[in-house]
């Protein structure tokens, strides 16, 4: 028995012990019989005895039908693997995975899900395929970021002004770091780094213009359409910018708070009576540095590649 087996068996008898009901389900026909027999006489073990690599959807189903009459309040996985195979939507709202080992690029992991590392290192690695580390590269060499600051100024070049009580500010700019923070986690760490495994340039063009195409939601708040369709345009451009980012410095963390900062500083926009050239210029010059940063970035990073082969 190794040490995924005997952290289940430890963790199921201690649960049982302390008086939950605790039910063990083991999906693929590989039970040790060591695991059965350490196991506690108040925990239930169910095998479901799939064929490993088998396509037949018995089994699955049987998972399923399990959990519906078992009602688990919570189904801790020991494999992201086995996340495909709950199709309940009750229990995957009580889902959480422990992970043993190093991240398997084929096996994702999601983000509707709580997750524990085993370890520090196993941490360390899933932190870093997701980009929640620190900046790879050099920061010169990405010229200290000096055009990631000057898109997150462009709110504030027409003037500064207060639209909200200060409470009501204070509300609006934590709920934008929140979505900043949450948009290039899931448009840059899980849908491009799942979409890396087929095809890296069709995942930079389809993340980019994903992101970009999600802000046509600001319709549904009163925008009007020309102007969603500018925001439109600069989100693909400046998403184009954060996944090449994201890409050749291996962190998300210049995304986020690019984002972040960009949509927080609208709060103290001079917006009010403006007119519309303004947005039109402030959204060409924002794809305008953003691509351009691009090309650079590009550049630069495929120079230092060639120095050092």
């Amino acid at each position: 028995m190794g040490g995924i087996e005997t952290m289940l068996v430890n963790i199921a008898n201690e649960q049982a012990g302390a008086g939950a009901d605790v039910s063990v389900i083991v999906v693929n026909d590989l039970v040790d019989p060591t695991l059965e027999s350490a196991l506690s006489a108040k925990v239930t073990l169910y095998k479901l005895r799939r064929k490993v690599g088998s396509k037949n959807p018995l089994p699955v189903l049987r998972l399923n039908a399990l959990l519906a009459r078992i009602r688990p309040d919570v189904v801790h996985m020991h494999s992201a693997s086995l996340y495909r195979y709950v199709l309940l939507p009750s229990a995957r709202r009580r889902l959480c995975c422990t992970l043993h080992f190093m991240t398997n690029p084929d096996t994702p992991i999601r983000s509707d899900y709580h997750v524990f590392a085993i370890s520090d290192a196993v941490r360390d690695d899933l932190k870093e395929k997701y980009g929640i580390c620190p900046f790879q590269e050099s920061a010169k060499q990405y010229l200290f970021f000096i055009p990631l600051v000057l898109l997150a100024s462009t709110n504030l070049w027409w003037g500064v002004r207060l639209k909200y009580t200060p409470a009501e500010t204070a509300l609006y700019v934590i709920s934008m770091l929140c979505v900043g923070f949450l948009e290039e986690v899931i448009f840059r760490g899980f849908l491009f780094k799942a979409l890396c495994r087929t095809n890296v340039k069709q995942a930079v063009v389809i993340s980019s213009v994903t992101f970009g195409i999600g802000h046509i939601v600001n319709l549904l708040n009163g925008r009007d359409i020309p102007e969603t369709i500018l925001q439109i345009c600069y989100a693909v451009a400046i998403g184009f910018l954060f996944t090449i980012l994201f890409l050749r410095g291996k962190s998300l963390w210049p995304c986020i708070l690019t984002h972040s900062a960009i949509n927080s500083l609208s709060a103290f926009a001079n917006d009010g009576g403006a007119p519309a050239w303004h947005g039109i210029a402030g959204s060409a010059f924002l794809c305008l540095v953003s691509l351009a940063y691009v090309w650079y970035i590009l550049r630069a990073t495929k120079k230092e590649q060639v120095s050092h082969e």
